[in-house]
């Protein structure tokens, strides 16, 4: 048994089991996730944040492989200021909330993800914190109205039960444990910008900065591997005509905000990675503005000669589509629009769907209908928000039922999928949606060897099994890297 068992080994996650083990404490860290990866975020770190990383002991690895400096520009509607915080506040804060200042710094920096939360998760288990990720919580076990432990799949398929003492939820925005417990929210922010960023190589900004003009900003900021993460922001109001060409937009908002950063990233700017901004849309009304913002698009990209190669080319998508007016199932199709979507979500709806949606005429989960139409429908989990593992959305897609078989038949099962569509959609189509289809999603000469064997044929397996599927090897890019 352990003292504690923290759900979420990111940033959060680790840096509480750190402090936990450092105290003595047996800990548990767990994670659905592989690290080293990265999540959205902007990943800028002010310097109370990096007093925290020295406070603990692992700022100089940080700054090792990041760029720091000491203060940042702001350029305000034409009017520059460099600076920094004050090192006098920020020993007063540290004072005020921990009772001493010890380790204060003045720096800033802009870490990946990728490379911050690596760097926490290796302090925690070298601190004592045993951490496992690949492991999805799948239920809290609850005795007496005290959660005691958790229940979850680990990296191998096996079903594992741990018990602590304690039970922290450090599982970010969508958090499984704040979910199941039906926690209320104590600070929540309404949404009023957008933004979108990417990296760009090739120019060295010198430190920090942020542009603002009007109601739009932009920052570029060093980071790791001799990137710069270059970011623009602005109000929620004008997502819409923003995403309906990013790539442009992006652009002609550097020039407007900071012509000089807008010339640099344009004239020695070489992009290293996408766009990161999608289009999100759940509810009927959102997915039609998006699909209209879309049709937009390409009809004045189609009457601009320098813009007409981008139709063909871009593959925009919609994150979700879970709800859709009949008569717009066709537009995806029609426009190119490839369907994000994610099986589990609607039998983890149903409840909240026959209770809310009911008597209305929507197309709702419309796999088969949206397939029928020839648009493209590319499966995935949308983890952390449901479990990662594909065959409980290979279940869903086939079955539409919930894991105890409700309802009979499934929900409005003229939208279930066959096995062959299913797992086209978590192959094929999600590597088409992702600009791989040359490299992933299928099996042949020349494409990347990552696959697995099952110890049985999906094909022979009951659909209400599905579920149950294990994996017996793992292969990527040609590598044996799993066998159980």
């Amino acid at each position: 048994m352990y003292d504690a068992i923290v759900v979420g080994a990111r940033c959060a996650g680790a840096s509480t089991a750190l402090l936990l083990a450092r105290r003595g404490h047996r800990v548990l860290v767990v994670d659905r996730s592989s690290i080293p990866s990265d999540v959205i975020s902007t990943h800028f770190l002010w310097p109370h944040g990096m007093s925290y990383l020295n406070r603990w002991g692992v700022l100089d690895q940080v700054k090792a492989v990041t760029p720091t400096y000491t203060a940042i520009e702001l350029v305000n509607d034409g009017i520059r200021l460099t600076g920094s915080v004050p090192p006098e506040l920020l020993r007063e804060y540290f004072r005020d909330l921990h009772g001493d200042d010890s380790g204060v710094v003045q720096s800033y920096a802009s870490v990946r993800r990728r490379v911050l939360d690596q760097i926490l998760v290796e302090a925690a288990a070298k601190a004592g914190a045993e951490v496992r990720t690949g492991f999805s919580v799948r239920e809290l076990i609850i005795e007496d109205g005290r959660v005691v432990g958790v229940r979850g799949r680990s990296v191998d398929g096996q079903t594992v039960e741990e018990r602590a003492r304690v039970v922290i939820g450090a599982d970010g925005r969508n958090s499984f444990v704040a979910r199941t417990l039906g926690l209320p929210k104590f600070d929540e922010r309404p949404r009023c910008t957008f933004a979108y960023w990417s990296y760009f190589s090739g120019f060295d900004p010198g430190p920090g900065q942020i542009h603002r003009r009007g109601r739009l900003a932009c920052a570029v900021v060093p980071t790791n591997f001799e990137q710069n993460m270059v970011l623009v922001w602005g109000p929620s109001d004008w997502s819409r005509e923003f995403r309906a060409d990013v790539p442009g937009n992006f652009q002609k908002a550097l020039d407007f905000v900071s012509p000089e950063l807008g010339e640099l990233v344009r004239s020695r700017g070489v992009q290293e990675e996408r766009f990161y901004g999608a289009a999100h849309a759940i509810g009927d009304a959102a997915n039609r503005m998006v699909l209209r913002a879309y049709a937009r698009w390409q009809e004045t990209a189609c009457t601009d000669p320098a813009a007409a190669g981008a139709v063909p080319r871009l593959r925009h998508r919609i994150e979700h589509t879970q709800h859709l007016r009949p008569a717009d199932v066709p537009l995806l199709a029609r426009l190119g629009v490839t369907a994000s979507m994610q099986p589990t979500h609607c039998t983890s709806d149903i409840p909240l769907t026959s209770r809310m949606l009911a008597g209305r005429d929507l197309a709702s989960y419309a796999w088969r209908s949206l397939l029928d139409t020839g648009a493209t429908v590319a499966f995935g989990s949308d983890a952390p928000v449901e479990d990662p593992d594909p065959f409980y959305g290979i279940h869903a897609a086939v079955t539409r039922q919930q894991p105890d078989g409700t309802p009979p038949g499934g929900v409005d099962p003229h939208e279930r999928l066959d096995l062959d569509a299913a797992l086209h959609g978590f192959t094929a189509a999600g590597a088409y949606a992702s600009y791989e289809e040359h490299l992933k999603g299928r099996l042949r000469p020349g494409m990347l060897a990552d696959f697995i064997a099952l110890p049985a044929d999906p094909y022979q397996v009951e659909p209400a099994d599905l579920r149950d599927l294990t994996v017996a090897l793992t292969v990527v890019g040609g590598v044996v890297r799993w066998q159980r």
